[in-house]
């Protein structure tokens, strides 16, 4: 990710942080089972709406980086809506020497070097928290 965001030609706050953001996320799949009990111990806390925030959802939920064409699509996706885009001083995001990087990376997308192995049983151990009965979630709700 860092060899992308390089190539950026300049840190503005809106529109580099936005691209970082997205191009973060693009790399990384949470589990939707740990997600939706998180937000059910959520509710079990009375924390409305049960919207977790994203520290609890990295602590709490698995995550993946997807497979070479699943995550090929969504960097090119997040590449492909910033490609032309400017800042507030009418510059591009993105230097010229942008395609040359990301042809490179792209390889070692489609070769599996950033993926994830991909497990018979989806994704690993789920937090304990989570999987344990609801009334032993200290860690969402302060209480014991």
């Amino acid at each position: 990710m860092r060899r992308v965001t390089r190539e950026c030609v300049s840190e503005h706050p809106s529109l580099y942080s936005s691209f970082c953001q997205f191009l973060s996320a693009a790399f990384v799949v949470v589990d939707h089972i740990d997600l939706q009990k998180l937000k059910e111990a959520y509710a079990f806390c009375r924390m409305s709406p049960a919207n977790p925030t994203k520290q609890h959802i990295r602590e709490h939920c698995r995550t993946k980086v997807p497979q070479p064409m699943e995550l090929l699509q969504r960097v090119e996706d997040v590449l492909h809506h910033y490609y032309m885009a400017k800042d507030a001083n009418d510059l591009l995001l993105f230097k010229d020497s942008m395609l040359k990087v990301w042809r490179i990376q792209r390889i070692h997308i489609l070769r599996g070097c950033l993926s994830d192995p991909e497990s018979s049983t989806g994704m690993g151990a789920p937090c304990s928290c989570i999987t344990t009965r609801a009334r032993e979630l200290p860690c969402l709700c302060g209480s014991l």
